[in-house]
């Protein structure tokens, strides 16, 4: 099993002008996600994930919740798109009207290929998970699923055959998100994941710095959790090191109430450097002794640029997870 994204917060993602982000109570699942992400109808697309799938895959599951407030669609708009590493598209789904969609290949060139049509009963202010499965070539298959809150999950779109474009399955890289309604901010995504592997039992919890951890002697920029937990991000706010070898902890909260298996965890920063280290390590304090343990070392451009790392297992003991760490934090080398 591999986790090739997970995101859903301002700062893994690029936002058309006319997009935004809601923290309205209803356009997601409080406890799991902070916000929800809400395209604008313009755009190709409105919003668009800024770090790439790792790897790029051509056969693969992804999954996000979404809800609206009005599935009145106009037809034409594009709510979820998939992008090759050169930014082609490669699949899409277009709203026709009230509930109606339909899927479609395209290659590198535009030409567009209709993989079938699709309707549904959602229902406005409902919040819906969606899983789409593809697997990429001459006989391959193009899957939607949907689970409504609190409901069961059931299949919404099939097509079986060719998913390849310009002669091969092509790896994607990227997805966006759309709104099926003109003229409104009509759509809410929250939770997104791509996978290897069936996405349908898993959800995507954020877990923001809440204090200072076990080590936090970074010493520039007043560091404080504040800082570094927006929703929005404000660049004049930062955590930063003068100095190699400091370290920047956090404790983090807990998981929502449940049974849970951890398959995966990760922490996303947005960093920089125009001075002092150039370099900074992505890192967790776990184990029932807890240690530090770090990413490689990350090399710093002169720009804000988001890096994420994670950890498929618990570091501590090389097998899977069975807590979270007690700390997240950064690591200034060199």
């Amino acid at each position: 099993m591999t986790i090739i994204f997970r995101g859903g917060e301002d700062f893994e993602y690029s936002f058309a002008s006319n997009s935004t982000l809601t923290q309205t109570a209803g356009w997601f699942r409080a406890g799991y996600a902070r916000c929800a992400l809400q395209p604008g109808n313009t755009g190709n697309p409105a919003i668009k994930n800024l770090i790439p799938w790792s790897p790029a895959s051509s056969s693969f599951w992804f999954t996000s919740w979404m809800t609206s407030n009005n599935f009145n669609n106009t037809n034409g708009n594009v709510i979820l798109w998939f992008y090759d590493a050169s930014n082609n598209i490669r699949f899409y789904v277009v709203a026709t009207g009230t509930n109606t969609y339909q899927v479609f290949k395209r290659t590198a060139g535009g030409v567009a290929t209709s993989l079938g049509t699709f309707s549904t009963s959602w229902a406005a202010n409902v919040l819906y998970k969606i899983d789409v499965q593809v697997v990429g070539g001459v006989s391959g298959s193009f899957n939607i699923y949907q689970t409504p809150n609190g409901g069961s999950n059931s299949q919404i779109f099939a097509f079986s055959g060719d998913t390849t474009t310009d002669g091969a399955a092509q790896a994607i890289s990227y997805h966006g998100f759309g709104d099926g309604l003109s003229g409104q901010v009509a759509y809410g995504w929250s939770e997104p994941i791509a996978a290897t592997t069936d996405t349908r039992a898993m959800s995507l919890v954020t877990l923001a710095p809440v204090a200072n951890g076990n080590t936090h002697n970074f010493d520039t920029g007043s560091p404080a959790a504040a800082n570094v937990n927006e929703v929005v991000l404000n660049d004049a706010t930062l955590d930063g090191s003068s100095t190699a070898g400091q370290i920047d902890q956090y404790t983090i909260p807990a998981l929502p109430a449940g049974t849970w298996q951890i398959i995966d965890f990760a922490v996303s920063a947005r960093m920089l450097s125009n001075s002092g280290p150039a370099h900074m390590d992505i890192g967790v304090r776990a184990g029932s002794t807890p240690a530090d343990y770090w990413s490689a070392d990350i090399a710093l451009t002169a720009v804000f640029t988001i890096y994420q790392n994670d950890w498929p297992t618990d570091p501590s003991t090389s097998a899977q997870w069975t807590g979270l760490p007690v700390n997240i934090g950064l690591r200034s080398v060199t």
